[in-house]
């Protein structure tokens, strides 16, 4: 995963205003479950995880409005499982997003969670992730 996180800072579009985002899922009740996608501006998609279903030209309009929403500076918001909650059966969720904006300064986003932490992320953030996640449910109907 963090060869595919450095990764991020070249699959940014060169011009102004572009994004990458980058999400990963593991875990699940069965254990089963792993996604690792990464979506551009540029409307391009790549599905890191073998015989993982990816779209050849996704629908970005909807993150593109999303993204535009988030504040211009890095934002790191990392929810760490509290010692007392015991979940194995939890899908820990990490997003990476990556923006340029118009002056040409890229800025970075980044939040991991559980499904017993998921309310200290912003709701933007969540939304972003559900986005991208939703286009490769699109793709795998």
């Amino acid at each position: 995963m963090l060869l595919s996180l450095l990764c991020l800072l070249w699959l940014i579009p060169p011009a102004e205003s572009t994004w990458t985002v980058h999400v990963v899922s593991r875990g699940g009740f069965s254990g089963n479950i792993s996604q690792d996608l990464t979506v551009s501006s540029a409307g391009t998609i790549s599905c890191l995880v073998p015989q993982t279903p990816c779209p050849k030209q996704p629908d970005v309009s909807k993150l593109k409005a999303l993204i535009e929403m988030l504040p211009e500076q890095n934002v790191l918001i990392t929810q760490p499982v509290t010692p007392n909650v015991f979940c194995n059966d939890c899908l820990t969720r990490t997003i990476v997003i990556e923006r340029r904006d118009s002056s040409g300064t890229t800025n970075s986003y980044s939040a991991q969670w559980t499904d017993v932490n998921a309310n200290g992320v912003p709701p933007t953030i969540l939304q972003i992730y559900d986005a991208v996640i939703a286009l490769q449910r699109v793709i795998a109907r």
